[in-house]
């Protein structure tokens, strides 16, 4: 069984060798349709930041984490979808 090691990006360097491993590891080719295309992995990178921000900032709003116990009567309850237009085209993002 192994192990995955938690990405460290606090250096470029870091950053750098996740990038060549990405393009690697995705096959990516071509700049107009691999990285801005519709399913793009710039896209998908976007969507993946934007999310994973709202969540921060959900769990900053709470006081807790997703699937912590909640401290009152604040609580989760699901996803809603919006569409946001950016530099890339439309990304639809699961809004906490």
């Amino acid at each position: 069984m192994s192990v995955k090691k938690k990405a460290d990006f606090t250096d470029l360097n870091s950053i750098h060798e996740f990038c060549k491993a990405l393009v690697k590891d995705h096959n990516l080719k071509t700049q107009e349709d691999d990285l801005h295309g519709e399913n793009g992995i710039v896209r998908q990178i976007q969507k993946s930041l934007y999310e994973a921000m709202l969540e921060g900032e959900l769990n900053s709003h709470l006081g807790y984490e997703k699937y912590d116990d909640s401290n009152g009567e604040n609580y989760r309850n699901g996803y809603s979808d919006k569409t946001i237009k950016t530099q890339h085209g439309a990304i639809s993002l699961d809004i906490p």
